[in-house]
C-alpha cells in the first residue's frame, strides 16, 4: 500500500537540504519499526518519493513524501510511531493512504505551492509594499529573463502567479509548480523588487533575512480547482 506523510519543518531544520531530509526519514522509519517496502537488487533501498524539494533556509507546514508499506496499523498508530522518532523542528502532521497509480505520486501530481512571505520591520517601514505589489500584480504581463544551462530566454511570470494578497503586512503567494510550469518564490520577489525600484534581488533579500519565506502547502489539480496533497486518498 502507498501512504502519504505530511510533515512540517521549522527552526534550525530549515537548513537541512533535500538529501539530508531523505536520509533523516529513512533512519526515522527504521527507528519507528515501520514495515516499509524495499526495492529489489544488489542495493535495496526504502521505496520513498518526496514532493517538491524545499529551498534551503525556508520553513514549511506542508512538506510531503509517499512511502510504500507492506503493512501498517491505524493512521493514529503510524503517526505516533514516526513522531516518536522525529527530531526537534520536524513533525509529521498527517498520514493518508493514496491510490497505487503513478499519477498520484506526490511529485508527479504537483501543480502549485502556497507561500507566506514576511518582511523585516525596518524594510517594511521604508516601502509601501502593499501598494507596490498591487501595481506589480495588476500588470498584464511580467516579462523576465530566465537563464538555463544552454540558453537565455524571456518568460512571462504573470500566468505563474495564480493568486496573491497582503494580510497583516505579509505577502501570500500561490505559485505554479511541477514539471510543466513552475516558478520560485524568490524569482517572483526579484521581479517585484526590480519593478518597484528596490535595489535587492529576491535571493539577496532572503539570504540576509530581509524576507522570510514559509511554504504553507502543496497542491494538485487544475488552477481553478486545486486540492491539497494532504487531502488526496483516504484516512487509514
Amino acid at each position: 500500500m502507498k501512504v502519504r506523510f505530511r510533515f512540517s519543518k521549522e527552526g534550525e531544520t530549515c537548513y537541512l537540504g533535500h538529501l539530508d531530509m531523505m536520509r533523516f526519514f529513512q533512519k526515522a522509519i527504521r527507528r519507528a519499526h515501520i514495515d516499509v517496502a524495499y526495492s529489489q537488487g544488489f542495493n535495496p533501498h526504502q521505496i520513498l518519493s518526496f514532493a517538491s524539494p524545499l529551498g534551503l533556509g525556508m520553513t514549511s507546514q506542508g512538506e510531503y513524501f509517499d512511502a510504500e508499506l507492506k503493512s501498517c496499523g491505524s493512521g493514529r498508530e503510524l503517526l505516533e510511531a514516526i513522531n516518536g522518532a522525529m527530531t526537534e523542528g520536524i513533525r509529521v502532521l498527517g498520514v493518508r493512504r493514496i491510490p497505487d497509480e503513478g499519477k498520484y505520486n506526490a511529485m508527479a501530481a504537483l501543480t502549485a505551492c502556497s507561500y507566506m512571505v514576511s518582511f523585516d520591520e525596518s524594510f517594511a517601514a521604508e516601502y509601501d509594499l502593499c501598494g507596490m505589489w498591487q501595481r506589480f500584480i495588476s500588470r498584464d504581463s511580467i516579462p523576465v529573463i530566465k537563464k538555463t544551462k544552454t540558453q537565455t530566454v524571456e518568460t512571462d511570470l504573470r500566468p505563474l502567479i495564480l493568486d496573491s494578497g497582503f494580510s497583516s503586512g505579509k505577502l501570500r503567494l500561490l505559485l505554479a509548480a511541477g514539471s510543466v510550469e513552475s516558478v520560485k518564490a524568490v524569482a517572483v520577489l526579484s521581479a517585484f523588487f526590480e519593478s518597484s525600484g528596490i535595489p535587492l534581488s529576491g535571493e539577496q533579500a532572503f539570504k540576509t533575512g530581509t524576507v522570510r519565506i514559509e511554504r504553507l502547502d502543496q497542491f494538485t489539480g487544475d488552477k481553478d480547482k486545486l486540492t491539497s496533497l494532504g487531502e488526496v486518498g483516504e484516512e487509514i
